[in-house]
C-alpha cells in the first residue's frame, strides 16, 4: 500500500510530496511488485506531453519509523 507523505528535497531545499511503500518492519519478504499511477493529466490541445519523474530507491529498514506507544 502506497503512503503519501511530505518531505524535504535536500538538493532543492524545498518541500515535496512523496510516495512510500514498505510492507512493515522485520526480515525482508519476497520482492514487491508495486506500481504507482497518477491521476488523469489533461493535455488540452497539446500534441505532446512531457513528464519528468524523480525517484529514489532505499531499503525499507533504513527509513525512520515512529516508536510504538
Amino acid at each position: 500500500q502506497w503512503e503519501e507523505l511530505s518531505g524535504l528535497d535536500e538538493e532543492l531545499q524545498s518541500s515535496v510530496r512523496t510516495f512510500e511503500v514498505c510492507s512493515g518492519l522485520g526480515p525482508p519478504g519476497p520482492p514487491q511488485n508495486s506500481w504507482l499511477r497518477s491521476g488523469w493529466v489533461p493535455r488540452r490541445g497539446a500534441t505532446h506531453v512531457y513528464a519528468e519523474l524523480r525517484f529514489t530507491l532505499v531499503a525499507c529498514d533504513s527509513l525512520p519509523r515512529p516508536h510504538p506507544r
